[in-house]
């Protein structure tokens, strides 16, 4: 994680319960759209390497909120509408994009659209 006023909040339940995902999900930001924060949910169904990173129209990388090994459970992590170096994004349209990595191979990728009205 990084120290762009992102959080990232892990709320499992114990192995075997069948309140464990049972697959890997990225759930749309609420709200959307946001001004200034948003709240990003995904879920693990297996302890994996978690990347979860945020793009502009042209593909550019804007920030990275979560570039790290997790457990199996679902998470929250908000996004304050800031890059990677601190300065605030302008309005419009943002990607955030989860990548699920299991032994070097990606099993699991999805996109969501944001849209930042300032």
């Amino acid at each position: 994680m990084n120290s762009l006023g992102t959080f990232a909040v892990a709320y499992n339940e114990a192995p075997g319960s069948s309140l464990l995902p049972q697959a890997h999900t990225l759930d749309q930001n609420y709200p959307n759209p946001f001004n200034p924060v948003t709240a990003i949910e995904y879920a693990l169904r297996e302890p994996a390497h978690a990347l979860l990173r945020i793009y502009d129209v042209g593909g550019r990388e804007v920030a990275t909120l979560v570039d790290e090994n997790q457990i199996e459970g679902r998470y929250r992590v908000s996004w304050d509408g800031r890059g990677r170096a601190g300065n605030a994004a302008a309005s419009g349209v943002y990607f955030c994009r989860l990548s699920v990595v299991l032994e070097g191979r990606t099993v699991f990728s999805s996109t969501r659209k944001m849209v930042l009205a300032r």
